[in-house]
């Protein structure tokens, strides 16, 4: 690895403006370089005129001035440009930064609602380094101190696709043929399907394709289609499924020609339908029933606009008793739940439909 300049680059200044300026120029003598993924053979370093310690502070120094852009001549560097110039150089040293630890983090997760404790983040960030062949972190480093003060303990990650998985879903569209360099943007569909942002660069992608090669081309569409299928259907002359169901359960584009040559003569090997629940509208009510993962496709078809609750066999000539007739105010519904709570069922939002025909025969209860 070489340095970005083989002699002293500043020799006149203050230290702050030396800093400054060596600073600088190392950022443009390696303007070709950050917008590729990291080489250690082509980096130039800014070992020895500038300690990595001091390319850190000029960095945040940089941030807090900055505009978002950095123009050295006819070069421009957005902030993400720099970020990526002291990450690379932190890689470079063996070193642990918090730009390359975020981007590690960013690399391995997605953001979510849902949260990943801290120490599964930690983990696999230092799997990926341990696999790069880098200084593994520890949890005193002051750069981990800085990712978990800014991310917060349960950071709102979720993991994204293993390079295992990854690489059973390109066998599955693909089959051996020809060198192909086109494979990620035709694979982008599906990852787009499940959700995943995953780059040509990155280490997942990478990783998969050390299992699959690059002499693939894409299957025959429909063959796919049955293929996933066949693994939560079988075929029932009796019954037709509907399509917008099998089109859920599949990863193919629904707006995909090939589902018209697809039979509906299927019925679920193991399906889970909201026979005895319904619709919860408050969370905390909701019922998580204990599924196979043949049934969770069929179940995450019918929860992905709201959760269901198991159905109550409500005594309501118990639960009325006493009431009387003209407009249901809220006051009726929070009794009513209230008796249903001390009656030892659980209690409805508010706006549940239960309550409609409450509301429609102008039941009031005090």
């Amino acid at each position: 690895m070489k340095s970005f300049s083989s002699f002293r680059p500043v020799t006149s200044g203050t230290r702050l403006e030396v800093r400054s300026q060596t600073f600088a120029m190392w950022l443009r003598a390696n303007a070709h370089n950050i917008t590729k993924p990291f080489n250690a053979n082509t980096w130039l370093t800014c070992r020895p005129w500038l300690a990595l310690r001091f390319c850190k502070l000029e960095y945040r120094l940089y941030k807090r001035v900055s505009l978002g852009y950095m123009q050295l001549g006819n070069v421009r560097l957005s902030d993400k440009h720099v970020r990526t110039a002291v990450a690379y150089e932190a890689k470079a040293q063996g070193r642990g930064t918090f730009e390359a630890i975020l981007s590690d983090v960013e690399a391995l997760f997605d953001i979510s609602e849902d949260t990943v404790p801290c120490s599964a983040v930690f983990s696999a960030v230092n799997k990926l380094r341990r696999h790069r062949g880098e200084p593994l972190l520890n949890h005193m480093d002051t750069a981990w101190a800085e990712v978990k003060a800014a991310l917060g303990k349960d950071m709102h990650y979720k993991h994204k696709i293993k390079p295992n998985a990854l690489a059973a879903i390109i066998l599955n569209y693909f089959e051996p043929g020809a060198h192909n360099p086109n494979l990620h943007s035709e694979l982008q569909p599906v990852l787009l399907k499940l959700d995943q942002r995953i780059g040509k660069h990155s280490h997942i992608f990478k990783s998969a394709i050390d299992i699959t090669g690059t002499k693939l081309q894409k299957r025959n569409t429909i063959m796919v289609i049955r293929r996933e299928l066949d693994k939560y259907y079988k075929h029932n002359e009796h019954t037709e499924e509907p399509l917008d169901r099998m089109q859920f359960v599949s990863t193919i584009d629904k707006d995909d020609p090939c589902w018209a040559l697809v039979s509906r003569n299927r019925s679920a090997r193991y399906n889970w339908t909201p026979t005895y629940h319904d619709p919860c509208i408050d969370n905390k009510y909701a019922d998580h029933p204990v599924i196979t993962s043949a049934q969770k496709p069929f179940y995450d078809y019918h929860t992905r606009h709201h959760l269901w609750r198991k159905k109550q066999n409500l005594p309501w000539n118990i639960l009325l008793k006493g009431h009387t007739r003209g407009t249901t105010t809220d006051t009726t519904i929070h009794i009513l739940n209230k008796r249903i709570e001390e009656m030892g069922y659980v209690p409805y939002h508010p706006d549940h439909n239960i309550f409609n025909i409450i509301k429609v025969q102008g039941l009031i209860l005090t």
